[in-house]
């Protein structure tokens, strides 16, 4: 195994009053083409209470440089070992992290500079436990596009039924999505790691058992859309994992394909639960 020169002492960072700390992991693999821009949108972050947790599940190529080179500049640690896939690995990260505010993001996706602060406010200032933002894509250049024509907010009940697997209602972007330490240990403190691709899918589930999502209405992450990765060619397998492990899933998916023509009239509906940035920096 081999660690970053911090993951002896742990972060130099812990939450303050008014500036909780964040952690957020990355899991990687031979990532090097991209992994150095996913840093470098942790590093250009508006917010800067931040703890960056990268587990490397032992790379042969120039990734371990990267990670050398920025080991020193912010708050961050990593390790490399083998694992058992990349649900283990964001296991793995968030057993070492600290902070009130939680999320993932993989090694070829990126934040915007804005989205912790507005993450941050959010939570704190609405007392809530989890919220995403508007979903978005980055391409394999680094450009941000195909934003939704409205701005989906989601149903907690519909979450539940496991409605949000990408046919009908679409998905809850994993990118754009941020948690409580609370709700994350109300939901069982992991990950499912006997999967490989719907992990998220089923923390979602888990979380709208115990708390109702609220989408910010402002663009914080989103996906890199690449020959390379692995929901471009493993979108099969991905609804293979919903149907083995999700007794529900088939009836969520005749649901969905019924109710995606009135998919802007659930967002209506459920208004209540859009936060607005204006709300968020109003008299700062």
């Amino acid at each position: 195994m081999e660690r970053g020169l911090k993951v002896k002492r742990l972060f130099t960072k812990k939450s303050e009053e008014g500036r909780p700390l964040v952690s957020i992991v990355t899991p990687v693999y031979n990532g090097e083409k991209y992994v150095e821009e996913t840093i470098q949108s942790i590093v250009n972050q508006t917010y800067d209470n931040i703890e960056h947790i990268v587990i490397d599940g032992g790379s042969t190529d120039g990734t371990l440089d990267i990670l050398r080179k920025y080991e020193c500049t912010y708050n961050m640690i990593w390790l490399s070992e083998s694992d058992n896939g990349m649900y283990d690995a964001i296991n793995k990260g968030f057993n070492l992290s600290k902070g009130e505010i939680m999320a993932w993001i993989n090694a070829d996706d990126m934040y915007l500079p804005w989205s912790i602060e507005i993450v941050v406010n959010a939570i704190t200032k609405l007392n809530i436990d989890w919220c995403t933002g508007v979903p978005g894509q980055w391409s394999k250049q680094g450009l941000h596009h195909n934003l939704p024509f409205f701005i989906p907010i989601y149903s907690r009940t519909l979450i539940k039924r496991g409605c949000y697997h990408g046919k009908g209602l679409g998905f809850i972007q994993q990118e754009s999505t941020f948690w409580t330490r609370r709700l994350w240990n109300k939901a069982g403190g992991k990950v499912n790691s006997t999967l490989e691709l719907a992990g998220d899918f089923y923390l979602w589930k888990s979380f709208a058992e115990h708390s109702q999502l609220y989408t910010i209405n402002a663009v914080l992450a989103g996906r890199r859309v690449h020959k390379d990765q692995k929901t471009f060619s493993g979108m099969e397998k991905y609804y293979n994992e919903l149907r083995n492990n999700c007794n529900i899933f088939t009836t969520g998916l005749r649901i969905c394909n019924k109710l995606f023509k009135i998919n802007l009239v659930i967002s209506m509906l459920n208004r209540r639960y859009l936060v607005k940035t204006v709300d968020l920096i109003a008299g700062d």
